[in-house]
């Protein structure tokens, strides 16, 4: 069956963040007490929301972060993204020769993710058709936010396909799939 909608996430998919943000996230780790490359906190981080960050920034320190990191860690990654962000290499043209409907289903936080797509060029693509964890409460991997998002673009989920990057672990695709929810990896 043919699909009727396409399911975009944001971070590593449409715009390239993933590696901006976890260079802040590892120069702040310094702060805490944590030794960390951008390479580590990519293997670490990428993909994760902030709660997750946080707890593991916890986990690894030893102790409470002070309440002023999480505040100065997205000012300084929202300052990277003015300069530094750039939307994944080919994804334009992807968008431009999608005639099925598109969204956006992003753990990321609602105003970063609209942000991010402004700064790109996207957002014209997807206008108000943006989903984040915070409107289901749950981030990915549960299938929660996909559902959601199907179900707001008026599409069963076995009619909507998600987008991935080539990169993403076939083992999180194959769950995907089990939970009823088709799979298309996007290669340009």
């Amino acid at each position: 069956m043919a699909p009727k909608c396409i399911i975009f996430d944001c971070d590593g998919t449409l715009v390239d963040s993933e590696y901006l943000t976890n260079a802040v996230i590892s120069q702040m780790a310094g702060e805490l007490g944590i030794e960390m490359t951008a390479e580590d906190a990519t293997k670490t981080f990428g993909g994760k929301t902030l709660d997750a960050v946080m707890y593991t920034m916890r986990e690894l320190s030893g102790k409470e972060i002070p309440p002023d990191w999480l505040p100065r860690l997205i000012t300084k990654v929202s300052e990277t993204y003015k300069t530094n962000l750039i939307p994944m290499d080919g994804i334009k043209e992807v968008l431009e020769n999608i005639s099925i409907p598109i969204c956006v289903a992003s753990n990321g936080e609602p105003r970063h993710v609209k942000g991010s797509l402004i700064i790109t060029g996207l957002i014209d693509y997807f206008g108000d058709k943006i989903y984040t964890a915070s409107d289901v409460g749950i981030p990915k991997p549960a299938p929660d936010l996909f559902l959601y998002a199907s179900k707001k673009m008026n599409v069963k989920p076995t009619h909507s396909r998600l987008a991935v990057p080539p990169s993403l672990k076939q083992k999180k695709c194959n769950f995907f799939i089990m939970m009823g929810i088709p799979m298309f990896l996007w290669i340009v």
